[in-house]
């Protein structure tokens, strides 16, 4: 058997993030901003990813409360708007562990 190249295994992953994404972008349901947010960091489109993800918290995607431990968008963890948006889930969080509690 031969082994697959990692050029070779990126350019799939590519392929396959962009089939990905034409099908959720013109899929008449549902479609997850946070899913979106995951292809476009796939293929490297920075802009969009943070904008989705920034949609994503303005819906209540449920998805994003995996986000800090999903590596999928590891390569926006250090831009100022990717932090501001893991303090600001990390804020809705706490909110919403406190009216649980105190409704209990």
């Amino acid at each position: 058997m031969a082994k697959t190249s990692p050029h070779e295994v990126t350019k799939l992953l590519v392929d396959w993030s962009n089939g990905d994404l034409k099908r959720l972008q013109t899929s008449k349901g549902y479609v997850s901003p946070a899913e979106l947010a995951v292809l476009y960091t796939t293929l490297d489109e920075r802009e969009q990813a943070l904008a989705s993800l920034e949609r994503a918290y303005v819906e209540h995607d449920y998805q994003l409360q995996f986000l800090a431990v999903n590596p999928a968008p590891d390569s926006l963890r250090s831009d100022p708007r990717f932090q501001n948006l893991i303090i600001a889930l990390d804020s809705r969080l706490n909110f919403l562990s406190q009216f649980i509690s105190n409704e209990a």
